[in-house]
């Protein structure tokens, strides 16, 4: 009885994933760093670690630019 529950869930995070992948190109500044936060946790959350990690290494390189040290600390 729980697989439909995780599966409906995945498929929810997906849907959010899709939107934001879509918008990611558009986004500037901290909008652009918050987008690619929940992308990378959106895909831990369904356990594709190797998109969890391209995001989170693209959300350092942005904070990295901005030399924000908490939020590189944060997506480390």
């Amino acid at each position: 009885m729980l697989f439909p529950l995780i599966a409906l869930s995945q498929n929810t995070y997906r849907k959010e994933i899709e939107k934001d992948i879509k918008l990611l190109p558009q986004l500037k500044d901290t909008a652009r760093i918050d987008c690619l936060y929940e992308l990378s946790n959106r895909y831990r959350r369904i356990h594709d670690l190797d998109s969890a990690t391209y995001y989170a290494n693209l959300l350092y390189e942005d904070l990295r630019k901005v030399n924000y040290t908490h939020g590189m600390a944060e997506a480390f």
